[in-house]
């Protein structure tokens, strides 16, 4: 029920990932350092970067720990490579845990490195999100269904009962029935 609110209607993913290659082109001459969550999110942040050309991928030891798995279930490698201290340059995409985006040395590369903070979360759909997580600019990027998602499932599944969890549960519940 994380999205189980109708406000919260997600744009395309391919659309949306048009826009954050055709961003992430379009701010070749700063750094960027990008924020997500360290599975699923991070994989994807690094394949977009690739798309767009960045010059260098890194991202922290936490994130490749996660990409092996996965690369290796997948037979392929991900772009770009571990590091734990960088001083990215133009061109250049850090990605990180989203957590870390309020960390000193994030906003010491904001203020010496020109970097941009950019933030990619379903919740980003509401521009609250970029404002209190103090980003330069933020992305509707979501693995979760939306909500016009959720009740298609429910719709598509037909059951006799549904137990909402996580999120918006009463929302969803009252909007089910």
């Amino acid at each position: 029920s994380t999205y189980g609110k109708p406000a919260y209607r997600l744009p395309d993913q391919a659309e949306t990932e048009a826009v954050i290659v055709d961003w992430l082109e379009e701010t070749m001459d700063q750094p960027g350092v990008l924020l997500g969550y360290a599975l699923g999110r991070a994989q994807e942040l690094i394949e977009l970067a690739d798309r767009a050309g960045r010059d260098r991928i890194r991202y922290t030891p936490s994130i490749g720990a996660l990409n092996e798995p996965i690369a290796a279930a997948q037979e392929r490698s991900f772009p770009g490579a571990v590091e734990s201290r960088i001083m990215p340059e133009p061109g250049d995409a850090l990605i990180l845990p989203a957590q870390t985006g309020s960390l000193s040395f994030v906003e010491t590369l904001r203020e010496d490195e020109d970097a941009i903070l950019a933030g990619f979360s379903g919740w980003a759909i509401d521009d609250s999100y970029r404002y209190a997580r103090d980003l330069d600019v933020a992305f509707p990027l979501s693995d979760h269904c939306d909500f016009d998602e959720l009740r298609s499932l429910v719709d598509a599944v037909d059951p006799s009962r549904v137990y909402t969890h996580h999120g918006s549960v009463a929302s969803l519940a009252t909007q089910l029935t």
